[in-house]
């Protein structure tokens, strides 16, 4: 700026000389002189102006590039910045987050069992704390992913099993329609010979998928005795309907007990109407049996199940007099219990068959349940008689015989008592199998 003064200057007095020279009339050779000079002067300026108006442009790129730079720098600030915030956030929402798994349930395994149980490719540089939790983490991932993989394959194999479930249920749904179509079939020959059609009420049907399952095979057993054989029998189920649906965990849809039958509408066997049929029963003189109540008298061990098996059964042909035979469940103890209706049923029942009165459990797995040794009280009219258990399909072995007195039993080997009792269990399996081939 200075040189562009300083040139300035000259060419005011250049021209100050040019006017001059005019005033005083001057050679040509002068005047060309002095504007030879002015003209240097500015040639001289308009360089230096160049010069600046280049080194103007020069600094205006360099302010631009510097320009783009800051702004590059704070575009990547700002993204850093934003990202700060958000991994915050989010190490924030992770540990405000409240699972309803516990750590110790969900979390790491513990280092010493790391340690312990890893293997080595997970135990490579564990020595610096940050590496040690990343082969943690990688270990971890590991076995959640072998995990992972023998969920799928339970996965597979459970839906194979349902897969398989459902071609056997197919194939009870086509064996259900071929005995509707034998049945159909038969009905001409059934009406031609006369056979009166059996058939079970509705509520007796819907009660009967509501029991368990040893009292269900003997209400099938009895029911197809009595179509059969067309003997003087009434089969049927009575009891609480609705404490069975609790007991199932299946509450009831709502239908009302006109669509269930009438047996569903007087399912309590402590209702009036029973006790009613039990008096008329009743020659003079007797007496009906106390009820037990279910809730006061029998505890939860021996509670019995809501629904029975009542079989009303003809003492004499062509006599009105009836045996009522009235079967239990106890799922605690997994007994059939009998008992009479009558009071003087009881004593038939005990003589049925010689040595089972029904007071001593038939099974070692009620005793077992009962904690110790278990004893019928003589007082309970209901009992259970092995004849009950066979009825409903509870067939039981003979009880083994005993390797002895205790005295010789601690004369044999501790190592040969295994061996003996699969000699023992082998041999009553196959007297069971000898008597029931010849039964048949």
């Amino acid at each position: 700026m200075s040189g562009q003064g300083e040139q300035c200057r000259i060419l005011k007095q250049v021209a100050a000389e040019m006017l001059a020279c005019k005033k005083r009339g001057a050679s040509a050779e002068e005047a060309n002189a002095v504007m030879m000079k002015g003209l240097v002067c500015l040639t001289e300026i308009k360089a230096a102006n160049r010069v600046l108006c280049e080194e103007t442009e020069r600094v205006r790129d360099l302010t631009a590039d510097a320009k783009a730079q800051f702004d590059t720098a704070e575009l990547s600030l700002q993204n850093l910045l934003y990202e700060k915030r958000h991994y915050l956030k989010e190490i924030r929402a992770c540990k405000a987050y409240r699972s309803k798994y516990s750590d110790d349930e969900v979390g790491l395994m513990p280092e010493e069992e790391f340690l312990a149980t890893a293997p080595e490719q997970f135990k490579e540089g564990i020595e610096d704390d940050h590496k040690r939790m990343l082969q943690r983490l990688d270990h971890e991932k590991y076995e959640r992913g072998e995990a992972v993989k023998r969920v799928q394959a339970l996965q597979m194999r459970r839906d194979a099993l349902a897969n398989n479930l459902k071609n056997k249920q197919d194939d009870l749904e086509r064996v259900d329609q071929q005995f509707a179509a034998v049945r159909a079939t038969a009905e001409p020959m059934r009406e031609r010979l006369g056979i009166p059609a059996m058939r079970r009420p509705p509520g007796q049907v819907r009660c009967a998928a509501l029991l368990p399952l040893p009292l269900y095979v003997a209400y099938v057993q009895l029911a197809a005795a009595q179509e059969a054989f067309d003997l003087p029998a009434d089969v049927s189920i009575a009891g609480s309907l609705a404490e069975a649906e609790a007991l199932a965990g299946r509450p009831g849809d709502g239908s009302s007990a006109a669509e269930a039958g009438p047996e569903a509408e007087g399912m309590d066997v402590d209702g009036d109407a029973e006790d009613a049929d039990m008096d008329a029963d009743l020659e003079p003189g007797e007496h009906r049996p106390a009820k037990r109540p279910r809730s006061a008298g029998a505890t939860a061990l021996d509670q019995a199940h809501p629904l029975m098996v009542i079989a009303k059964l003809s003492v004499d042909s062509g006599s009105s007099r009836a045996l009522t035979l009235r079967l239990h469940y106890i799922p605690r103890l997994k007994l059939v219990t009998a008992d009479c209706a009558e009071a003087a049923g009881s004593a038939r029942l005990a003589g049925l068959f010689d040595g089972d009165d029904g007071l001593s459990v038939p099974t070692e797995a009620a005793h077992l349940a009962a904690g110790g040794e278990l004893s019928w009280e003589h007082t309970r009219s209901d009992r259970p008689y092995r004849w009950a258990q066979d009825l409903a399909g509870l067939n039981l072995l003979p009880p083994l015989d005993a390797l002895g007195s205790a005295a010789d039993s601690t004369a044999i080997p501790a190592g040969r008592l295994p061996d003996l009792r699969r000699k023992a269990n082998a041999r009553a399996v196959l007297e069971r199998l000898s008597a029931l081939r010849a039964g048949a």
